[in-house]
């Protein structure tokens, strides 16, 4: 946890498992201090000229005050005693050359893990850096909390939070209000501007907390960024690789050839530490998870070589030492050598352990060796992830793709005199989806002893029409790949129990497992529902279908037990991505057994019944255009949905309160109106199952849920009159 302290009261930056802060924005300001140094010659020189009446607020806002800020400036480390940066006045000119953004300050002087102060060489938590000012001290601390856990490390987000001290301690501690994320309009912010206004009384006077004490004067103030975790696994084996090789130093004393290849090792150490270094900060800077991956696999490739190296150096007399050495870097040309290195216990350094942490870092099998995917057992979008990049997968899509376009031209050819107004696009996709469309691909992993031999298999569900939907709707495929490489669970209420359901990290798409039902019934569907997306995406045509944007089948064996996991998942857009969503509900239209009586909590899904009760003081009004678009979009996915007979789909709906807008999409669309589904359409049309009477079943047939959906979703959101309407 980083912490500021404004007027012996602190804003902290907090970050999550290893995060050794530093302050590299001292850097940029020893920098300013050496242009500044004539002028603040001049300054220190009037200084004794100037008595206390003097030395006022009035000096500090005088014309040119207006567009900068002069405060003291100083840095002490803690854990040595010393001071790093005697007390100095600076001058801070607004958004000029030495000044910088608020989220630059924050990311390159508190939360770059890499810097160490040129005067005491120790990282930033190690020291307290001060800003004076006549109108108060503001304090900066950096300090690392694991037991913190903030979301969004893939989106860089940087959260906020505070504590009052005015306020009734909770177990000693002042109280926290819930975190936030501070807002993009506030990266921006000159950092010589964030100074003023927290000095400024007349900036601030109106500035008061939740619990109505002052946030200036009364409040601890925190920002906070999830970061670190390889830096600090990075850190920690190459402290216990520099501690074995002086225990070897000491053994090994005898023979200056030892010595000598012992002050090699060091170098050389030393050399991959600051060049690691140096990939880290840029690899955090992009927060690109596929570079991540890569230099984890590199560390932990590093870490067995140099564990290698450690028992040589233990081992071998000083006579062959070298050749040993040499030996043992040529072979790490070979992939199959590296893989036997990986497998291997290791001797010296525990902390090789520690790196993978359960992932299955395997070597890339297609000419993009950037591409490093952590392959988690229980991770399956990462299983999936890994599966696209492969060579297999990569031939398939583009042999099946020149086929295809093959085909097309074909039943073009033959077809056209005789039905001259036959959809080929149609065709193309009707025809000619079979088992055929589907890849399998399987890879295995059999070097990590530690996690155990395991085969991979995923079949991925008509592969070439979802890479074609895909690149319509995704950027590129990479960043499909980047964000299924890792999900977390996600217990999304009214789901099946124990049903698989995840996001992915960075919150972009939705992982959830299908039946076997629902995954027959797409089959059966699959066809039109492309055609279906194409068309409206190439005529523009008003869709609000949640995009399916694949289907597949993961399967995990274990050969040593024979334990085998099969699951069939679907990937989908997550419709709430980016937003700051208050409310959800979910809607079928329906009355019966639509209510959710428990609304307290966070993450509540409400049903019509709670919306209705909603509308009664609280209508919700669409503008003309917003309306009509609605009602196209539900009109036109309605009548597919009815053509290919599915039913029971839903319209989730989020309130965002920040835009003031609904987001919206028809959700749950993978089941058709089968024998079971008309059995309960009976049952709950008998009121068998209770139920307000006259109320119709939440179950009735695809022609009849199309009607009923359309005229529920016409009633519950109102048109706002403009002058278009009127």
């Amino acid at each position: 946890m980083s912490a500021v302290n404004q007027k012996l009261h602190e804003c902290s930056e907090s970050e999550e498992a290893d995060t050794m802060c530093r302050e590299p924005w001292r850097v940029d300001l020893q920098e300013s201090m050496v242009q500044e140094k004539r002028e603040s010659e001049v300054v220190d020189s009037t200084k004794d000229k100037i008595n206390k009446d003097e030395f006022c607020g009035e000096y500090f806002s005088a014309a040119e005050g207006h567009e900068n800020i002069l405060v003291y400036f100083s840095s002490h480390c803690v854990s040595k005693g010393t001071v790093c940066e005697r007390t100095r006045l600076l001058r801070i000119k607004f958004y000029g050359s030495f000044d910088k953004p608020f989220e630059r300050y924050l990311y390159n002087s508190l939360f770059d893990e890499t810097y160490h102060c040129e005067s005491c060489k120790e990282p930033a938590e190690a020291h307290v850096v001060c800003f004076t000012h006549q109108q108060g001290n503001l304090t900066i601390n950096v300090r690392r909390l694991p037991s913190v856990k903030l979301p969004g490390e893939s989106d860089g987000k940087i959260w906020m939070w505070q504590r009052c001290l005015r306020c009734p301690f909770v177990d000693g501690v002042p109280p926290v209000t819930q975190r936030v994320v501070m807002p993009k309009s506030a990266w921006g912010l000159s950092f010589g501007k964030f100074l003023e206004l927290s000095f400024s009384n007349r900036a601030t006077a109106d500035r008061v907390a939740n619990c109505g004490h002052s946030l200036q004067s009364d409040c601890l103030r925190f920002y906070g960024k999830v970061t670190g975790e390889l830096f600090h696994k990075m850190e920690t084996l190459y402290v216990e690789i520099s501690d074995v090789l002086e225990q070897l130093e000491t053994k090994l004393s005898n023979g200056h050839d030892i010595h000598n290849h012992i002050l090699d090792l060091k170098n050389t150490l030393e050399r991959e530490k600051m060049e690691y270094r140096t990939l880290l900060k840029s690899a955090d800077m992009t927060l690109d998870i596929l570079e991540l991956n890569r230099l984890r696999r590199s560390l932990l490739i590093g870490s067995h070589v140099w564990d290698h190296k450690l028992s040589t150096l233990d081992s071998l007399t000083k006579t062959n030492l070298r050749e040993k050495l040499l030996e043992l870097d040529d072979q790490l040309e070979s992939p199959k050598r590296i893989n036997l290195i990986l497998s291997s216990t290791p001797s010296f350094l525990s902390s090789i352990s520690h790196i993978a942490e359960g992932a299955r870092l395997l070597l890339p099998q297609t000419c993009h060796g950037d591409r490093i995917i952590a392959v988690y057992d229980n991770d399956y979008s990462s299983i999936i992830s890994y599966a696209l990049t492969s060579k297999d997968y990569e031939d398939w899509v583009s042999r099946n793709s020149n086929s295809s376009e093959r085909n097309k031209q074909d039943l073009a050819n033959s077809c056209l005199s005789a039905w001259p107004t036959l959809d080929i696009d149609y065709i193309n996709y009707a025809s000619y989806v079979s088992d055929d469309a589907h890849a399998q691909i399987s890879f295995e992993d059999n070097y990590l002893g530690a996690v155990g031999k395991v085969n991979f298999s995923v079949t991925c569900y008509f592969a070439k029409q979802f890479d074609s939907l895909r690149k319509r709707c995704c950027p590129n495929e990479v960043d499909y790949v980047r964000s299924l490489t890792r999900c977390q669970r996600w217990s999304a209420q009214g789901g099946k129990s124990n049903a698989y359901f995840a996001k992915s990290v960075d919150e972009r798409f939705v992982i959830k497992q299908v039946t076997k039902t629902e995954f027959e019934s797409f089959q059966e569907f699959a066809p039109q529902y492309f055609k279906y997306l194409m068309d409206a995406m190439n005529s523009g045509g008003p869709t609000c279908l949640a995009k399916i944007l694949g289907i597949y089948q993961v399967t995990v064996k274990y050969p040593k037990g024979g334990k085998e996991t099969k699951i069939d998942l679907i990937v989908m857009e997550n419709l709430f991505y980016k937003r700051n969503i208050t409310t959800v509900y979910d809607l079928k239209g329906s009355e019966r057994s639509r209510y959710n009586a428990d609304t307290t909590g966070t993450n509540k899904v409400m049903l019509d019944m709670n919306l209705l009760e909603t509308l009664r003081t609280n209508p919700i009004f669409l503008g003309f255009k917003a309306k009509r678009k609605l009602e196209r979009a539900v009109w036109n996915d309605t009548s597919f949905l009815a053509s290919v007979a599915v039913m029971d789909y839903s319209l989730l709906v989020g309130v965002d309160d920040e835009k003031k807008e609904l987001v919206l999409g028809i959700i749950d669309f993978m089941r058709q109106y089968t024998w079971d589904k008309h059995l309960e359409t009976w049952v709950k049309a008998s009121g068998i199952l209770g139920g307000p009477k006259n109320a119709s079943p939440t179950i009735v047939s695809p022609k009849q849920y199309k009607k009923r959906f359309r005229k529920a979703m016409t009633t519950y959101f109102l048109t706002l009159p403009d002058q278009w309407s009127c």
